[in-house]
This record gives structure tokens, sequence and C-alpha cells, in this order.
């Protein structure tokens, strides 16, 4: 199955993404860096970095999450990731991920016209134009399936426009379409700019039913974040 054809709005924020990902990557790179919060409490940071090169586009992610109670961490995530992606359609991946003691290791590459995922002895073969959670891309905001990085599967989602509103961004205001995203153990907000569709923010209920918020952050910011956990760590 083919990534679905786009409309509308989206078919021209597609075409953004697509010269944005291309001939202005050649000279920049792209960053969304947010801090994680549990509750209003801060727990990590999750970071994205997308550059070109000359196969195409590379994404690389990374977070980490800690929950500490009553000075004993009840809560631990590490996650690293890397995407190679050819316009909007995954080429490889690999992800290694620790959620709470339980780990997680995944690859991915375009083979014959699919896309094959190995998840440890597991294998599945997808579509040949696969996306992945990719927030920071609004061409996933039209899509029916997505790919969890973390852990290999293909999952049917809903995505929906809701409104649009004012979003706190730093010190300020902008104006923000707020989305849904629903699949069958997610429930996630997303936030993107009414102006160019740039990703602001996300919200997501646990299975605890806390409330799991990301925060967009300066660059110096994620680091203090990354100095924060190492040294709790180490207590």
């Amino acid at each position: 199955m083919r990534l679905k054809r786009t409309s509308g709005i989206l078919a021209n924020l597609l075409t953004f993404a697509l010269v944005t990902g291309g001939t202005a990557l050649a000279s920049e790179t792209r960053q969304w860096r947010f801090q994680a919060l549990l509750d209003g409490d801060p727990i990590g940071y999750h970071m994205f970095e997308l550059r070109q090169d000359s196969g195409g586009q590379v994404l690389s992610s990374e977070a980490e999450f800690q929950v500490k109670f009553m000075f004993v961490t009840a809560y631990d995530y590490q996650h690293q990731a890397t995407e190679r992606w050819n316009a909007n359609c995954l080429d490889s991946l690999g992800s290694v991920t620790n959620d709470n003691g339980d780990a997680f290791e995944v690859a991915g590459t375009a083979d014959n016209g699919a896309f094959v995922v190995y998840n440890g002895n597991k294998r599945a073969e997808l579509p040949s134009c696969v996306m992945s959670f990719a927030y920071w891309n609004p061409a996933m905001l039209e899509q029916s399936r997505l790919l969890n990085v973390q852990d290999g599967r293909y999952v049917d989602v809903q995505i929906k426009r809701e409104a649009t509103e004012s979003f706190r961004l730093g010190t300020e205001s902008v104006r923000a379409h707020r989305y849904s995203l629903n699949a069958e153990d997610l429930d996630i907000t997303l936030w993107y700019s009414v102006d160019d569709y740039e990703w602001l923010g996300l919200e997501s209920a646990t299975d605890k039913g806390y409330i799991l918020r990301y925060e967009r952050l300066e660059p110096t910011a994620v680091l203090g974040q990354r100095a924060t956990l190492v040294a709790q760590a180490q207590q």
C-alpha cells in the first residue's frame, strides 16, 4: 500500500516538506528538542536532528526519562534511533530501547519492493512506502498506518485536526492547529504552527493515567536535562 494521496492544505504542506527536506537541508540541519514532563514535573528529554546526506534525509533521535518516587527510580527509559528517509518513505531504520528493563532492538530496510522489519527473531514484510511516527513531518498527518520504531509494530491510526487555538511556546503564544492521534493503545495530542506546520508539542496519557507532555527547549536546556539525569543516576 502506498502512502495516501494528499489533498487540500496538506498537499501544499507536503510540497513545503519536500522542498525544505531537500534543497534547504543540503545546507542546514533541523532540530526539535523537547523537555519531557510528567504531570508537570520534568523527567527528561527527547531530541531529534534531521540532516541531509547524499542518500537522502537522516533523522537521529534520542530520549531519556527517569521518574523517581521517594528517591527511588520508579521508571527508567532510554531510546536511540536512526531513520533514513527517501522523500516521505522510510529507506532504513535502527533503534535500541530500554523501557524500564524491557529491551527492544529493531531494524528495517527497503528490500525488493517491500520494507522489511526485524524485531529480535521476528520478521515482518510491510508495504514499500512506510512512515514511522514522524511528528516532524506534516505528511504523517494524512496516514492511516504508522510504524512504531521502538517495537516494530505497524499499527492502524486515526488522525484528526480538532481545533485552531493559542499555544504557549516559551514566553510567547502562537496560533496552532491541534490534532488528535489515536491507535489501539495510544491517545496523543499534537500541535503544529498555523503558518508553516512546524511541530510545536505533544501530550499523551500514560496507562497509569499520568499526562506526558513535550515542551520545546533551546539546545543548551536539553544538555542541562541530560546532565541532571546522569547526576540522578549516579546517586
